[in-house]
């Protein structure tokens, strides 16, 4: 990433990612590409921290029975739909790049259409740092347009670039001119990694992530499970 880094010294021009199980080159100085070499020094310093520890402490790791813990999330920010006023929540905790996330999103659809009259539904974003995507969404959540842009990045099959995120603002008429000027602004990042930090003090490391009224739900790919529970708290 400093003057040594083999992307300068080399002049390279782009770099590999993936959304799904397809391989893209992204160009370096575009803006997904400066949010994904973020995200690789990240994980970068952060895999060598560990490997420093490791090799300096004696570290002991105890393994206890799985639990089911009470989770809130009333801090965090959380986009909602259906209806507010109800008593039964289900948070979704998800990311736009991840590829589980993907194929379970037609899932968690069926659900919304199933319970939007009678539950209200929430989603937070998670990943290790805030991607081009997120901090996308979030800059049209400023505008009202957060769920249409949320639909339309999980039904988009190949990689999301800005191309793909300034297609989708348009399709949904929206001010581009703001959207622009909320993307590049640091406080929906910021807002974004302050819910990603506060997730992985709460126990969350995966996505996706389902929390109904507060009770994590392990096996979140089960259809049969999710409803179950969800029945189960309307009915109290």
């Amino acid at each position: 990433m400093g003057i040594d880094s083999l992307s300068k010294r080399y002049n390279l021009k782009s770099i590999i990612e993936f959304r799904d199980a397809n391989m893209y080159n992204v160009a370096t100085n575009s803006p997904t590409g400066k949010i994904s070499g973020l995200y690789r020094l990240k994980g970068f310093i952060i895999d060598n921290l560990l490997d420093s520890l490791k090799q300096n402490k004696r570290i002991v790791q105890y393994i206890y029975p799985p639990k089911s813990p009470s989770i809130d999330l009333s801090n965090l920010h959380t986009y909602y739909r259906g209806n507010l006023q109800s008593k039964v929540s289900i948070i979704i905790i998800s990311d736009f790049d991840c590829e589980s996330c993907i194929n379970a999103h037609n899932l968690y659809e069926t659900i919304y259409q199933k319970y939007k009259e009678k539950v209200k539904f929430g989603y937070i974003h998670y990943s290790a740092t805030p991607t081009f995507a997120q901090i996308a969404s979030e800059a049209a959540n400023r505008q009202n347009k957060f769920w249409e842009f949320h639909d339309s990045l999980y039904t988009h099959k190949g990689y999301i670039d800005s191309i793909t995120v300034y297609n989708i603002a348009h399709s949904t008429s929206m001010d581009i001119n703001k959207f622009k000027k909320d993307i590049e602004d640091d406080a929906g990042k910021k807002l974004i990694e302050k819910s990603i930090n506060q997730l992985v003090l709460l126990g969350v490391y995966a996505t996706p992530t389902i929390i109904v009224n507060g009770r994590l739900i392990v096996n979140s790919n089960s259809k049969r499970e999710i409803c179950h529970l969800i029945d189960e708290e309307l009915s109290k």
